[in-house]
């Protein structure tokens, strides 16, 4: 199965008809994501007791999510939906679709109401912090079917930031009163972000290319590997004179060069013959010969020259992208 179990019974008791739904879900997932399965959380059975169940004709009479000719203006939701998120938004039309009929989930849900009513400054904070919010469930889908981008990590990062900028403000409010426990459990729970959220601000850059292949996402200075192949790809003209003042020093021949030679990867293989040369092939321009961007399909031949040697050299590939 989905979850590497034999069993549902690991997730609580159901019933065959639910075993059965759960069974055809998770079929038609497997049939139209063809590329990577999201993630999917574990089953729970939701009691018919636990909300109130509408059927489509006295939905459509209430008027709920659309009016009678299919537009939101005039609905329910349209009159009331003060919402400044995308998540807020499918939030409250979820609400509304499912009515609670639990007493203790509704005295929660009205303690949490009455919390933000009374206190009108931390209402008008909270609803600045959300307008810089971003929609954290649709970054987290996209990158879960991989195909996420840098932007949908700095939509995540932006996310749990407002929510602990939010969680500050309600921690440090002293003239408010006691927040109400589901309020508290919802704090408790976003600690656990705190090391998601301070590895995304390290790591992520200030200007966000759309798509991974374009680079340039990491910041500088997070990943000494990195900018070390970086400095291999954007400063190779530099390594190159560096390397040549080394050799220099070595073998104390003054008139040392490297020759660096790029050719077209798609032309025919050509041999250079080079009269007073030699080919010397080290670590380090192993290393510089096998980065180039992703663009680049080229050949490239590193050659040292010296005094008084005549040698035969072929280029040879850049095997490794960037």
């Amino acid at each position: 199965m989905h979850y590497g179990i034999k069993s549902l019974n690991s997730f609580g008791k159901f019933n065959s008809e639910e075993v059965l739904a759960c069974w055809f879900l998770l079929d038609y997932v497997s049939m139209t994501q063809k590329r990577k399965l999201p993630t999917i959380s574990f089953p729970r059975s939701i009691k018919s007791h636990s909300s109130m169940m509408i059927d489509a004709s006295t939905r459509k009479s209430l008027e709920i999510n659309q009016n009678m000719s299919g537009s939101l203006k005039g609905s329910l939701i349209g009159s009331i939906n003060m919402t400044l998120t995308a998540v807020g938004a499918r939030r409250l039309d979820k609400d509304l679709s499912s009515p609670l009929t639990n007493i203790n989930k509704i005295n929660a849900r009205l303690d949490m109401i009455e919390y933000f009513k009374d206190e009108e400054k931390l209402r008008k904070e909270t609803r600045e912090i959300l307008k810089s919010s971003a929609d954290v469930d649709r970054a987290k889908a996209r990158i879960s079917l991989s195909r996420g981008g840098p932007r949908d990590l700095k939509s995540i990062y932006l996310g749990i930031n407002s929510a602990q900028r939010l969680g500050g403000i309600i921690k440090n409010n002293s003239n408010a009163k006691k927040p109400p426990q589901s309020m508290k459990e919802l704090l408790i729970s976003l600690k656990k972000c705190d090391v998601l959220c301070s590895t995304l601000k390290k790591a992520l850059s200030e200007n966000l290319p759309i798509l991974l292949r374009d680079g340039g996402f990491i910041k500088s200075g997070y990943s000494e590997k990195l900018d070390n192949i970086r400095s291999y790809r954007d400063k190779s003209r530099t390594h190159i004179l560096n390397l040549e003042a080394l050799e220099r020093k070595k073998t104390k021949i003054h008139s040392l060069k490297i020759k660096y030679k790029l050719s077209a990867k798609n032309k025919n293989k050509t041999k250079t013959i080079l009269v007073r040369s030699q080919k010397i092939i080290t670590n380090f321009l192993s290393n510089l010969s096998a980065i180039k961007p992703a663009n680049d399909e080229s050949n490239a031949g590193i050659i040292l020259a010296t005094k008084g040697t005549t040698a035969v050299s072929s280029e040879f590939p850049l095997s490794v992208p960037m």
